[in-house]
């Protein structure tokens, strides 16, 4: 949708529990936490030795869709890359000024 237009149609999302109900019943090798890392070092998007920082987290996400072949998907995973890079710097820049206020006191 263009700026000051409704959107094209609303996509309900999940509720977190069904959401986790709906994973756990997929066919996906990915079940856990320890499961999605280790997959993700299997395919070479994560190395052993790298960190699981939220900034790394973006750039995978912003390649894959960069790299995706399906329009809709690569500008949606583009779209979150953004919204999560601006909720990582409004969450540091949040927490450096709870830093300062709580020194200034």
């Amino acid at each position: 949708a263009t700026p000051g237009r409704t959107p094209e149609q609303v996509r309900p999302l999940l509720t977190h529990s069904n959401l986790k109900s709906l994973m756990a019943l997929d066919t996906s090798p990915l079940k856990s936490l320890n499961n999605a890392r280790k997959w993700l070092k299997l395919k070479g998007w994560i190395l052993a030795s790298d960190h699981y920082d939220r900034t790394h987290l973006i750039t995978i996400l912003a390649t894959v869709a960069l790299i995706s072949k399906h329009p809709e998907l690569k500008t949606m995973l583009i779209a979150i890359a953004f919204l999560l890079g601006v909720n990582i710097s409004d969450h540091i820049l949040e927490t450096l000024a709870e830093a300062v206020a709580s020194k200034a006191s």
